[in-house]
């Protein structure tokens, strides 16, 4: 597998002191299993080789993920108590409205803007006329959610996952009111040496079932980064450096400018950067609060 898409910029999209040109890929979900097939590009293989065996005895920095097929298996079986901890943060989302639509709809009565002269033929006076008014509507929603996928290498499990748990714990508590969720994954941050890189991983399109277990495997687990995350940034056309760079966690400005440059046509929540439940549970909070006044 390779990158689907690649978009290079100069300047960088995002403005990195040591970045002279950003690569910008985004990948599918369903291809993210196959992240570990050996077919990273020989310029990052060696790089990428002796950071998965400086790290295999750590089961801290892996959170005891520790070989390839332990990784596809964490994919495979999906990561249940990673769910249920992200459903724990629901609570803070009690009070979602239902899915609205305002529009302008017809509506027939005994006077309006137009006239149907077969009801009146029909003896339909009572409703021969129509005009159009707007009406409140339940409705069929679409919500896109980004949130920060990854982090640095001194975070730890108990850190990464909160921004990607409240993700989920959005996405289930919207569906649960009727409205239907996508989920993007994305990480920013400088790994190669001339060059920064965002990669977005569309974990959920909004025709599919949400699977909470298989969602947190990939975004909440260190390992689902760690290892398919810094595979998938391994096939950068660029050489990567011996470490693979920095995160930035700069989710919101990144968003902003991959929407600005229409390569990513539309996100309507950005998760936050956070690295606690207590920190996620009131990132939910502000955003059904904005939510709410929206609404009204």
């Amino acid at each position: 597998m390779s990158w689907l898409i690649e978009h290079e910029f100069r300047p960088p999209l995002i403005d990195h002191e040591d970045a002279e040109m950003t690569w910008v890929a985004i990948v599918e979900g369903s291809e993210i299993f196959h992240a570990l097939d050996p077919d990273i590009p020989r310029h990052n293989q060696d790089v990428w080789l002796s950071q998965v065996e400086k790290h295999r005895d750590c089961g801290v920095w892996l959170n005891g993920i520790v070989t390839v097929e332990q990784a596809q298996a964490l994919i495979r079986k999906g990561w249940s108590e990673g769910a249920k901890q992200a459903l724990k943060l629901t609570k803070w989302l009690s009070d979602i409205p239902l899915p609205r639509d305002i529009r302008r709809r017809p509506s027939w009565g005994d006077d309006g803007d137009e006239i149907d002269i077969h009801r009146v033929y029909d003896g339909r006076l009572d409703d021969a006329w129509r005009k159009m008014r707007r009406a409140l509507m339940t409705a069929d929603q679409v919500v896109t959610i980004a949130t920060n996928w990854g982090g640095n290498a001194n975070v730890d499990q108990n850190q990464m996952m909160w921004s990607d748990a409240a993700a989920i714990a959005l996405a289930d508590a919207l569906e649960s009111r009727g409205y239907r969720t996508e989920l993007v994954a994305i990480s920013e941050g400088t790994s190669c040496r001339s060059a920064g890189e965002v990669l977005i991983v569309k974990v959920k399109e909004a025709s599919e079932p949400l699977r909470p277990g298989l969602f947190a495997a990939i975004m909440c687990h260190v390992a689902g980064f760690r290892w398919f995350g810094l595979a998938l940034t391994a096939r950068s056309p660029a050489k990567i450096t011996s470490d693979f760079g920095r995160s930035h966690h700069c989710i919101e400005q990144a968003v902003v400018e991959l929407y600005q440059r229409e390569i990513i046509d539309r996100v309507d929540v950005v998760l936050p950067s956070v690295f606690s439940p207590e920190s996620a549970g009131k990132a939910l909070e502000e955003i059904l609060q904005h939510w709410n006044e929206g609404v009204r």
